[in-house]
């Protein structure tokens, strides 16, 4: 029952995260013209990488693991939601390459 309601609530907690970033990338994907070398750029150029999100998420993991004593798989699952929201501007990229063929 505890991993069930831990990796309900850790979706939950992603989704309204990762839809909140990706909002503000999406503008500023529109704001060059939906140009996606103008968009890797800037990601590059800024270090855009989300440091907030990514050490909360890492931190829950490991107190998730080592404090609760859950099981291995709700760290693992912490640890996917971070490569998720660390891909999201990838994500704006590959969508916009897909609409455009």
């Amino acid at each position: 029952m505890f991993k069930a309601i831990s990796l309900s609530f850790i979706s939950v907690a992603a989704i309204i995260f990762f839809s909140h970033r990706l909002l503000c990338y999406l503008r500023h994907f529109q704001e060059g013209g939906y140009s996606r070398r103008q968009f890797k750029d800037w990601v590059i150029a800024n270090g855009i990488y989300d440091k907030k999100g990514s050490s909360i998420g890492l931190t829950l993991a490991i107190f998730a693991v080592y404090k609760l004593g859950a099981n291995d798989e709700i760290g693992c699952y912490w640890l996917v939601v971070i490569v998720a929201i660390q891909s999201s501007p990838l994500w704006l990229v590959l969508a916009s390459t897909l609409v455009r063929q």
